[in-house]
This record gives C-alpha cells, sequence and structure tokens, in this order.
C-alpha cells in the first residue's frame, strides 16, 4: 500500500469499528449485530499481534460454532425473546408512536 496505505488503512478500519460499535451499543441487548460485533471485537488482540487477515482467520475458524449461529440466524429470522418482546421492544413501539402523534 505504501505510505498512503499505511496512514489510510488504519483510519478506515478506527472509522468502521467504531461505526459498528456504535451501532451494536444502540440494538437490543440480545440482537444478532450485537453478538456479531462482541464475536469480532473479541479477536482484535490476535489482529494487532498478527494482521488484519487473522480476523477473518479467528472468526470463521477458531470461532466456527459462534459463526454458525450468526449465519444460521440470518438465513432462519431472527427469533427473540418473549419477554424482550414484552419489556423492550413494545415500550420502545409506544414511544415512538407517542412521539409522533
Amino acid at each position: 500500500f505504501g505510505y498512503a496505505g499505511v496512514l489510510l488503512f488504519p483510519l478506515l478500519i478506527g472509522f468502521g469499528l467504531t461505526r459498528a460499535f456504535r451501532a451494536a451499543y444502540r440494538r437490543p441487548y440480545s440482537s444478532l449485530f450485537r453478538f456479531t460485533y462482541l464475536m469480532l471485537a473479541c479477536n482484535l488482540i490476535q489482529v494487532f499481534r498478527d494482521g488484519i487477515l487473522s480476523l477473518v482467520m479467528f472468526a470463521l475458524v477458531h470461532m466456527m460454532p459462534l459463526t454458525i449461529i450468526v449465519i444460521l440466524h440470518k438465513w432462519f429470522g431472527e427469533f427473540r425473546a418473549a419477554e424482550e418482546d414484552i419489556t423492550g421492544v413494545v415500550e420502545e413501539r409506544a414511544a415512538r408512536r407517542a412521539l409522533r402523534g
């Protein structure tokens, strides 16, 4: 990548990770996106040690059961617990309706 890659690549990775962090923590506690973010974030120490290519390897190989859970939830839909629907989602929807009208 040269000098431009040395400067731009870490900035782009940092920007992307910051956006992912903010998006993950704005979602419900048991959401699939948050689970996926945490699964990838726990591998960042190995990425620091081994390089960015190890993020794919560690996520797909060493965390294969968790990756399979994410893939199955993407294919078959995200199932939420009944208590989350009752407490979190219903209250959030009611608050949005109240703000609109």
